[in-house]
């Protein structure tokens, strides 16, 4: 699979299927998403490969351990980084082609937007399940 920010000027690609996929309602992915939620796939660090524009590539650091890149071109959030996980989290609207793997559970629905009403009945967990990490 492929993907690519919003000006194309960072490009990925995806060595085989996804570990997991969700969506997350915490603050922090409502503020940098500008929407309800954020629409994530855990990948094994080793599957994706950054093929263009990594020099576009800024970092905010959320906490020691844990990052979030944009591009600094576009703005597009690109990925959630930790370093303990073995899984990088990618945001799955990057995809340039159809995702293999559908979100299956909303994580950190405590923190739901009060005007986001659920669409699914997929899982609901107050924090991460352990398929993630």
């Amino acid at each position: 699979m492929r993907a690519s920010c919003l000006c194309g000027g960072v490009k990925f690609e995806i060595e085989g299927d996804f570990v997991y996929a969700g969506y997350c309602h915490c603050s922090e992915c409502q503020k940098f998403s500008g929407s309800a939620n954020s629409v994530f796939g855990g990948l094994k660090k080793e599957q994706l490969t950054v093929v263009q524009g990594r020099e576009l590539m800024s970092y905010y650091t959320k906490y020691p351990g844990s990052h979030v890149a944009f591009c600094s071109r576009c703005g597009s959030c690109l990925l959630n980084e930790k370093v303990d996980w073995e899984t990088t989290n990618i945001r799955l609207g990057l995809l340039d082609d159809a995702t293999a793997k559908e979100p299956d559970f909303h994580v950190y629905v405590g923190s739901k937007a009060p005007w986001h009403h659920w669409q699914d009945d997929l899982p609901k967990y107050d924090e991460l399940p352990p398929s993630v990490g």
